[in-house]
């Protein structure tokens, strides 16, 4: 990939962030419901690339910030409202203690 297409991803990618940091759990990297992306592809503005937005979503969902609300004891899921929905499982903060393990 040339730099002139990398640089155009780039642009796309925080065109996702920028548009992302709009709702309240990724201001504050709140543990999202199950499927949210579902939602955010099909509400996203025409300028917002679907494949910026899915790597974006998921550099998130991997990052220690995120992991570590995940993991936290009595941690929510929020809508995109930032409205707590129900709580992650005991299973999911298992496997995101595992992850935040491996990075250390």
């Amino acid at each position: 990939m040339g730099s002139p297409q990398r640089a155009l991803k780039r642009e796309h990618n925080k065109a996702a962030a920028r548009w992302l940091q709009s709702f309240p759990p990724f201001q504050s990297m709140q543990p999202l419901v199950i499927g949210v992306h579902k939602a955010l592809r099909h509400i996203k503005p025409p300028d917002i690339k679907k494949s910026a937005l899915c790597r974006v979503m998921r550099g998130i969902v991997r990052s220690r910030r995120y992991l570590t609300a995940l993991s936290e004891p009595g941690a929510m899921r929020h809508d995109l409202d930032g409205k707590p929905v129900y709580p992650v499982s005991l299973e999911h903060q298992q496997i995101a203690k595992g992850k935040l393990d491996a990075m250390v």
